[in-house]
């Protein structure tokens, strides 16, 4: 009896699961850290160090997020930042960062020119959360 259940619910699964896949929108990056999206998550109460804010970089595919955390938010500690996610994951083909003077600086952009990586600007939001 338990058997003809859990055949029954497999079969009903993959129905539903084959069904899905032709009415889903298309994955339009298949491949870890091609397209990355970058922030700093906002001022945390001053830890050991100094330690105040994090920079954050998370992948579009799978979502992984790598993350480090910053006791200043220095174009200098972004940039040491971005070398060491190239140096695990490779030349990205495109990031995705607001427009705070971390992240568009001139510098950067040259930099990223140079290894053909595209930049991409997002609007910023203000969550209701973090408004005081």
């Amino acid at each position: 009896m338990i058997m003809q259940g859990s055949a029954t619910s497999a079969r009903n699964l993959m129905l539903c699961q084959s069904s899905q896949l032709r009415t889903s929108a298309p994955v339009t990056n298949s491949w870890t850290f091609v397209k990355c999206g970058i922030n700093f998550i906002v001022p945390f109460p001053t830890g050991r160090g100094g330690i105040r804010f994090a920079v954050v970089a998370v992948d579009y595919f799978t979502k992984w997020c790598e993350a480090e955390p910053l006791a200043k938010s220095t174009k200098e500690n972004v940039w040491k930042f971005w070398k060491n996610i190239i140096c695990l994951f490779g030349i990205l083909h495109s990031i995705v960062s607001d427009y705070s003077t971390q992240f568009a600086e001139r510098k950067f952009n040259s930099n990223y020119e140079d290894m053909g990586i595209r930049r991409d600007f997002s609007t910023p939001t203000i969550h209701s959360l973090t408004v005081k």
